[in-house]
């Protein structure tokens, strides 16, 4: 197996900030599951994992002031966490386990993909003419092309997908190959 790549760049703040890089993203999606490496992603940052519920882990988050975010793109998803350094060894093995040890509970992978599809239907189409031109323009260049879709897919392929859908493509993609560790 390969190892991960870790880039750290030193500081004199307290704060720890960490980035778990996997490079992969919207162009491995499935050609018929559009929006699965972003939801895989939230489901991950915005869910309980095998041990502890989502509320568990936002409490425990909570007295740290830190948190987990992740975003994903056409090429990576990036999970960020921000702690103090007294907090770093409780907060790694939190987010360590969050992108590790998912609990794919259906209720949490209910309420995270209903947030994708209205992030598609209010926000996208909705509130932001800028973008949803913008990815109308890259979706007519790359038609036919691994670009060819918007990061977070369709509204039909989201509400087609399964927990199984997501559970594989963690197996397959967010491996020590495909990672990169930022401090």
């Amino acid at each position: 197996h390969a190892q991960p790549r870790v880039v750290e760049l030193q500081g004199k703040s307290p704060l720890v900030t960490i980035r778990l890089v996997f490079t992969t993203g919207a162009a491995s999606d499935p050609s018929d599951k559009p929006g699965v490496a972003a939801l895989t992603a939230q489901m991950l940052s915005n869910s309980g994992t095998k041990a502890l519920t989502y509320k568990q882990i936002t409490d425990a988050l909570y007295p740290m002031a830190a948190g987990i975010g992740a975003y994903s793109d056409k090429e990576m998803t990036t999970f960020v966490g921000q702690t103090h350094v007294d907090n770093l060894e409780k907060f790694y093995a939190l987010m360590r386990d969050v992108v590790l040890n998912p609990g794919w509970r259906a209720e949490d992978f209910t309420r995270v993909r209903d947030d994708q599809v209205n992030a598609i239907r209010v926000s996208l189409r909705g509130n932001n003419d800028e973008e949803l031109g913008k990815e109308a323009l890259y979706n007519a260049i790359y038609t036919g092309h691994p670009y060819g879709h918007e990061n977070l897919g369709t509204v039909a392929a989201l509400r087609k997908m399964t927990v199984a859908d997501l559970e594989s493509f963690h197996r397959q993609h967010y491996t020590q190959a495909n990672l990169i560790i930022g401090l």
